[in-house]
Parts: structure tokens; C-alpha cells; sequence
């Protein structure tokens, strides 16, 4: 209990009470005074200005503050300084009454309507600003509107729509100022949203509601339509926790700036907050002295900025103020402005120091902690604004945040490769140049890899130098102005082939079936990147006469044949050479043939077995042929060459021959030629190619039925 005082010293604390006094409670927090004594039972008390458990507070327009006097079930009216005023409640459960401990949180609307919920009655009580009953609501039960012994209640200023902590349902329940019921939220649990025991409620500036969950020690905040928004608080008796609450149950108020002071009767306390949930400041100790508590339960703050808190268990109200009133300014020092990426960061100070710390409001979201920085990372295309407010100690924000507006750009530039080889190139040190939608755009390149990290800084024109023989990938991905990067490089892919094709020398050979003196010359080629259909060859030739080689010449020119049969002049010795190219203008080496001579020997240079004679003949080389009806009968040819052919008439008055070569020998092949086959036509009818030249070959003809004209002998040496 309070220790009772002596006249002289009672009358010595009565006047310090009435004139206020300069203990500090905390920092800037400045004691002006209290008021109020323990009520003398009857027929001696209560007396106006006494109390009797005194339970929750309340100030109306005029600053003047309600004080709900829950032991004399009466609400008691003082000005702002304590001086009483009126008073109206009495015991009962009639309109207007109270029974004893009922009469707990107390509200007043703009127009001096005062609010008290009737807590044992569960109901709320509507009284004018002289205290005359208006009007009631709420039974006891878990519907709409009804209640399971309310404790808090406020009024939002804007709305005048009332806000009811109905404690024993776990539940907050809004209604008109006239008490019909619109919305609720709430339900038992820890969870974020959900209550034990909520005791308290109060509004802010912007219509935001602030619940004491005091059975989870902790304050919520909620929109006026009941959805969460943040939470501060926890159990302990550090700084921003609340002790664990029995039979005396966490208060709160707004004040100025939406700063949200709380009692914390367990800790014999109060705590300031900003309304994000920072910590400001406390005071107050358990003892009756002055700034000290015993379980307080009630607070209120005027428009003048004034802490009414209720001392319930000294049986008083103290007053105090913030004697810091003086906001710091706030300077943006660093940021974006225009257009920028997603990801952006902001710097910032203040003329003050030291600061409880900077706010940041990025576009409509709340309010929030940020420090000297703020970082804000994946933003939505479009305009964004971020306010900064600096903080002081004191808990006063900047009046007039610090702005920036800002577009953001999420949309990358599309990169595009203008030129530089695809498919096959025989270019080892290719250029490439390539360019973006967006102007102001870097790039960054990447060969033949697959890996983010090697992704490295280039410009375009983009060269490359000895690239290795194979296939290559580049990567070309732009950035543009404000850091948007291609998620899609630009890909070419493209092969570097140096190395020329392969080409074989032409090889001359006699057709069997050509007249005369053709000569065949063939060749080949290949490449490991071209196909055959592909290549490409150069074919020269040269002659020897008078004694020397004569210059080269083109035979065919980028050809795709592989063989040509020509006509060259007999005795005259000739030299062919190739060279092949594959699709991207690799040439290789000019690959020579062998030289040779053509010659014609004549049926005269054969020497013969069997019957044969001389016959003009008109087409024949030199006009004659040997000719022979004789089966059996042989002509043999000797001759030192490469090629032979034997040139015979073919006709339908002829025979067949045998014609071998070398026979008799390991190497000796033989054909037997059908005569009559032709229409009057001359040809070499048998052909062998690709002899050893350094020995003596020879040709033997065997007539085997009918007649047989020989012509000639072709001879390549």
C-alpha cells in the first residue's frame, strides 16, 4: 500500500504536484506534475479527484483528460493541469452506471463524445461531453457485436468509426459511432494477426490501428480494415519488451508524429516507439515517487503533446512531456534520378546528430527502418518515389521527407550480330561488329564457352587472331545505360578451316573405245571440312619443244571434273598439274603429273606370223592396214611406254582377235576384241595404262575368226 504522509509533508507533495517539477524521466522526457490520492472509503469519500483503482485515460480537443475511476465506477474530468472538473458514472448496471472494477477504457470523438467500455456488463457507453448518457451496446457472448470483457477502445478521428479490444473473445470488433457493428479480426494464437488477450487499441493519423496483444507482450498494427502490418515487442525487460501481464493489462496512445507510447505495468514503465516499431525511449521505476510507478495502466496524450499515465496502484496521474520538439532536416546525398535499373541504392544525412536513425517510404508501401542506406533490388518497371525522413532521439521525424522520383527500366536490349563469318571460313583472325536496340549500350563477348564468367568487356568491331582449326561459338550479349543485360546473347557460330585439300596428280591414260589418239587425263582431291560435291580444281598444262618447257597454261579453271580426255599432237612431250579448293578458297599445292609423249606407231612396226597383207584403206593412219583372214595368224608390237592402245577398224564384215599384253608373263593380261561390233568407225579397242616404263612391253594380236584390219599402235612414253 502507499505509505500515508504527514500533513506537512502531504501538503509539501500536493503543491510540488500542482507546480510541476524538473526530474528528467528519460533522456528528454520531462515530469510536470500529478495528481490524485487514494479514495477514503464512505461516508467519507470517494472525494472528487480521488481514486479507486483508477483503470484507462483519455483527452478530447479541448486537452482536458477523462480518467475512468474503475474502483468508484465513475469517470472523472480534469483540465489539463489536473484541476478537476466534473465527473459522472455511478454504481449499478442501469444506463450510465457501472459496477465496481467495470468501468475500463475510455475514448472521445472529435465532437466531445466520450466512450467507456463498461467491462463486467460487456457493453460500450456512450456519454455526451457533459457526461449525459447517449446510448449502449453489446451482451455478453462471441457474436457480432457482442462481447467477452472489453478492456480498450478508441475512435478513429477521421472515420468517427469506434474500435472495441473485446479481450476474453481474442478479438477486435469496429462499429459506427452509434454502435452498429461493421467488421472484426482477431482469433487466439501467436500468430501475426492473432491475440491473447488484447487489451488496449488506439488509431493513428493515417487511420492505422495499434492493438496491445498483452497476452503475447507485444503491440500489432493493423489497416483500418483490420489487415496486418507490422509488430513490436516481445516478452522480457530489455529495451521495446514488455513484461508478462496478470490482472494489470498493456495501455497505449498515439501522439505527435504517430510516436506510440505504451505502459508496461509488469515493469513498472513506459515505453516510446516509432510507429514502424523502433525503440525510442522509457522511464519510470517502481516506487510513488515522481516519474516512478506501480503498476500503471492507462495512458493518453494530448494535442499539446502531454503523457497522461495512469499510476493505478499510487492511485494518481503523472504528466510529462517531450521536451525535444525540434525536427532534423534530411538530404538524399546519393541515388537515381531518371531512368535506372531494377536495383537501386540511396545514401542520406541529416543536420542532426546524433539520430534515432532515417525511415524510407518507397512509393505506397509503409513506412520502414533504413539506416544511413537504403538498397531496393528487383523493382517493377515504371515510376517509383522514395521519402526519407531523419529521426532524432527524441523520436521526431521530418516534418517534410526528402523525395526522389525515379523510372525504372527492367527491359534488357536485344543484341544483334551484323557481320563476321558463319558456316566455313579459312579466315583464322575474323572480325565480327555488332549492335543493340537501346543506344548507349556496352557489350561483352564470349568465345567458345559456356560459362557466365567468361563473359568479357569488347566493342564492336570484336577481332579474334590465330583461332585454332574447328568449329567456334560467339556470344555477344549489350548492356544498356542503366545496367539491363541481354538474357539471349547474340550466337554465331561459325568454322575456321586453314588447311588446304589434298590433290593428286593428273594421270594420263588411253581409253579403250576413243578413236585415234585421245588421251585421258584424271585426278582426285579431298578436304576434312569440304565435301566432294564441293571441291574444285585448277588444271595446267605445258609442252616441251625446242629444247625447253613451255609456260604453264590453264586446261580448266575452278572446275568440279575430275577427268578430261584431250586430243594432243603426236611426238610433242607434255607436262600436266592440278591443284584442288575447297569452299572457303583453302588451295592447296599444285600436284605435277609425269610428262609424256604421245606417239602413233603404225601397223608396219608389228612383225607378223601367219598370212598378212597390205590394204589401202580410207581413214586408216597413214592409209594402210595390215590385214588377215587367217585364224591363228599373230602380229606383235614391242614398245618401251606407260600406255598402249591398239587402233583397229570396227565393221560388221569383221571378225575377233585376241589381244594380250606381256603374255606369257606374271603381269600378261588379255581381252578378245568382237570386230564386227563398230559401223565403220576407228578405235582403240584394246588399252593398258600405268606400265613400268624402264622395260620392254609387248602388244600380241591373235585372229580368231574372220578378217582382222590392224591400223596402228598408240604409245604414251
Amino acid at each position: 500500500m502507499r505509505r500515508r504522509l504527514g500533513a506537512p509533508v502531504a501538503l509539501l507533495a500536493a503543491i510540488g504536484a500542482l507546480l510541476g517539477s524538473a526530474t528528467p524521466a528519460a533522456a528528454s522526457i520531462q515530469f510536470d506534475g500529478q495528481w490524485g490520492s487514494a479514495s477514503l472509503p464512505p461516508p467519507l469519500g470517494p472525494a472528487d479527484g480521488s481514486f479507486t483503482a483508477p483503470s484507462r485515460a483519455a483527452t478530447d480537443s479541448s486537452n482536458n483528460v477523462y480518467v475512468t475511476d474503475s474502483g468508484n465506477s465513475r469517470i472523472q474530468k480534469f483540465n489539463s493541469t489536473g484541476t478537476f472538473l466534473s465527473k459522472f458514472g455511478s454504481l449499478g448496471v442501469a444506463n450510465g452506471q457501472f459496477l465496481v472494477g467495470s468501468a475500463s477504457g475510455v475514448a472521445v470523438d472529435s465532437a466531445g463524445n466520450v466512450y467507456v467500455v463498461d467491462k463486467v456488463s460487456n457493453r460500450v457507453q456512450k456519454f455526451n461531453s457533459a457526461g449525459t448518457f447517449v446510448t449502449a451496446w453489446g451482451t455478453l457472448g462471441n457474436g457480432n457485436g457482442q462481447f467477452n470483457a472489453p478492456t480498450g477502445i478508441a475512435v478513429d478521428p477521421s472515420s468517427g468509426n469506434v474500435y472495441v479490444a473485446d479481450t476474453g473473445n481474442n478479438r477486435i470488433q469496429e462499429f459506427t459511432s452509434g454502435g452498429t457493428y461493421l467488421t472484426q479480426w482477431g482469433g487466439a494464437g501467436t500468430g501475426d494477426g492473432n491475440f491473447a488477450a488484447p487489451s488496449g487499441v488506439a488509431v493513428d493519423s493515417t487511420g492505422d490501428v495499434y492493438v496491445a496483444d498483452s497476452g503475447n507482450s507485444r503491440i500489432q498494427k493493423f489497416t483500418s480494415a483490420g489487415s496486418f502490418i507490422t509488430k513490436l515487442g516481445s516478452l522480457g525487460t530489455g529495451d521495446g519488451q514488455f513484461g508478462a501481464t496478470t490482472t494489470t493489462t498493456l495501455d497505449l496512445a498515439i501522439g505527435s508524429s504517430d510516436n506510440v507510447i505504451v505502459v508496461d505495468p509488469t515493469n513498472n514503465r513506459v515505453e516510446k516507439f516509432r510507429p514502424i516499431g523502433t525503440f525510442i525511449t522509457k522511464w519510470g521505476t517502481a516506487g510513488s515517487g515522481n516519474s516512478q510507478f506501480t503498476l500503471p495502466s492507462g495512458v493518453a496524450i494530448s494535442s499539446a503533446d502531454e503523457v497522461y499515465v495512469v499510476d493505478s496502484g499510487n492511485s494518481r496521474v503523472e504528466r510529462f512531456h517531450e521536451t525535444d520538439t525540434t525536427a532534423p532536416d534530411t538530404t538524399i546525398d546519393s541515388g537515381p534520378s531518371g531512368t535506372t535499373n531494377a536495383n537501386v541504392s540511396f545514401a542520406f544525412s541529416s543536420s542532426e546528430s546524433p539520430l534515432l536513425g532515417f525511415e524510407c517510404k518507397l512509393d505506397s508501401a509503409e513506412w520502414e527502418a533504413c539506416g544511413v542506406s537504403k538498397s531496393y533490388s528487383n523493382l517493377s518497371e515504371g515510376s517509383h518515389t522514395v521519402q526519407v525522413r531523419a529521426v532524432d532521439t527524441a523520436g521526431n521525424p521530418d516534418p517534410s521527407p526528402v523525395s526522389r522520383t525515379w523510372t525504372v527500366d527492367r527491359t534488357p536490349p536485344d543484341t544483334t550480330i551484323n557481320s563476321g563469318p558463319s558456316g566455313t571460313t579459312a579466315n583464322a583472325s575474323p572480325s565480327f561488329t555488332f549492335s543493340s536496340s537501346e543506344p548507349n549500350s556496352t557489350f561483352e563477348c564470349r568465345l567458345d564457352s559456356n560459362q557466365e564468367s567468361d563473359f568479357q568487356p569488347c566493342s564492336s568491331p570484336k577481332s579474334y587472331s590465330s583461332l585454332a582449326d574447328g568449329d567456334h561459338t560467339l556470344d555477344v550479349r549489350a548492356t544498356d545505360a542503366v545496367g539491363n543485360t541481354d538474357q539471349t546473347p547474340a550466337s554465331r557460330s561459325f568454322t575456321v578451316d586453314t588447311t588446304p585439300p589434298t590433290a593428286t596428280a593428273p594421270v594420263p591414260r588411253l581409253l579403250v573405245g576413243q578413236t585415234a589418239m585421245p588421251v585421258q587425263l584424271s585426278w582426285s582431291g579431298g578436304d576434312n571440312q569440304t565435301s566432294q560435291a564441293n571441291l574444285r580444281f585448277d588444271l595446267r598444262k605445258r609442252s616441251y619443244q625446242g629444247g625447253a618447257w613451255g609456260p604453264w597454261s590453264s586446261a580448266l579453271a575452278n572446275t568440279s571434273l575430275r577427268a578430261i580426255t584431250t586430243r594432243l599432237s603426236l611426238g610433242i612431250r607434255y607436262q600436266y598439274e592440278v591443284r584442288s579448293r575447297d569452299q572457303v578458297g583453302n588451295v592447296s599445292a599444285y600436284r605435277v603429273a609425269r610428262s609424256f609423249t604421245p606417239r602413233l606407231a603404225q601397223e608396219a612396226a608389228a612383225t607378223y606370223t601367219g598370212t598378212w597383207a597390205t590394204q589401202s584403206q580410207s581413214g586408216a593412219s597413214e592409209g594402210t592396214v595390215k590385214t588377215s583372214s587367217e585364224a591363228g595368224a599373230t602380229a606383235t608390237f614391242a614398245f618401251a611406254g606407260k600406255s598402249v592402245g591398239v587402233v583397229m577398224p570396227l565393221r560388221s564384215t569383221l571378225g575377233s582377235v585376241k589381244i594380250c599384253l606381256d603374255p606369257g608373263t606374271k603381269s600378261g593380261s588379255c581381252n578378245t576384241v568382237d570386230l564386227s561390233s563398230g559401223a565403220g568407225s576407228r578405235k582403240i579397242v584394246f588399252a593398258r595404262n600405268r606400265l613400268y616404263g624402264g622395260v620392254k612391253h609387248h602388244v600380241k594380236i591373235t585372229v580368231l575368226s574372220g578378217r582382222a584390219d590392224l591400223d596402228a599402235f598408240a604409245v604414251l612414253r
